[in-house]
């Protein structure tokens, strides 16, 4: 059995994500940042909640493409302090939203350093960016085998919400990066934290653990 993805009008879970945003992504990968700006606009008016990681992961994916590139990372930056605190305050074995609500944090850190490899950051890497993503879709997409027999159907994918976002994040190609147009010389400046992402981006990892179907993230840093 596998459980892939759904398109929502406005919903971020485990098992969907709004269809504004996957176009944005959409149109750069395929090379249209104009009509990707555009969308971007539907995405950014999406009811999101005020302290929802999937707030911080929209507003970072639309201020990508809108080429508002510093302010992209500063949601970057808010996401590692959130993902921190998670790991500080919480018990490490999350139950299922709250291991979702953590990949969406992951994810922004990943856009962070595709925001920052375009202004010219040392730090902040497009491999960066893509050894967060293929993260993100290893853990959502762990299969196993129900009961332990290995003649019953294998399950794929107990986060199908962000590994599909992930998955299409990990297309966009490096001539975007190298074409993508900005001018302001702000966004060249140094962000606010920002360092950390490339210095924790390679310590931190979560695990799925469970002998049936994961439903627990299990941080270890």
């Amino acid at each position: 059995m596998l459980r892939s993805a759904r398109l929502s009008s406005s919903e971020y879970s485990a098992e969907s994500v709004p269809d504004a945003i996957v176009a944005v992504v959409l149109l750069l990968i395929a090379g249209y940042p104009a009509d990707a700006v555009n969308v971007a606009g539907v995405a950014a008016s999406l009811d999101l909640g005020e302290s929802s990681s999937a707030r911080v992961l929209n507003s970072a994916i639309n201020l990508l493409a809108t080429s508002r590139l510093s302010e992209s990372m500063d949601q970057a930056a808010t996401a590692l302090t959130r993902r921190e605190s998670y790991m500080v305050s919480n018990d490490p074995d999350l139950d299922r939203d709250d291991a979702t609500e953590l990949l969406w944090l992951r994810m922004t850190e990943g856009v962070g350093q595709l925001a920052g490899e375009l202004v010219g950051r040392e730090d902040a890497t497009a491999a960066n960016a893509e050894e967060i993503f293929r993260q993100i879709v290893s853990l959502s997409s762990q299969p196993y085998t129900a009961n332990s027999n290995p003649f019953e159907s294998t399950v794929v994918s107990n986060f199908a919400g962000p590994s599909f976002l992930a998955s299409l994040l990990l297309r966009l190609p490096r001539n975007y990066l190298r074409v993508a147009s900005f001018t302001s010389s702000h966004q060249r400046e140094s962000i606010h934290n920002f360092g950390r992402l490339s210095q924790n981006h390679s310590q931190s990892r979560v695990q799925l653990s469970g002998t049936t179907m994961p439903r627990r993230l299990t941080l270890v840093i």
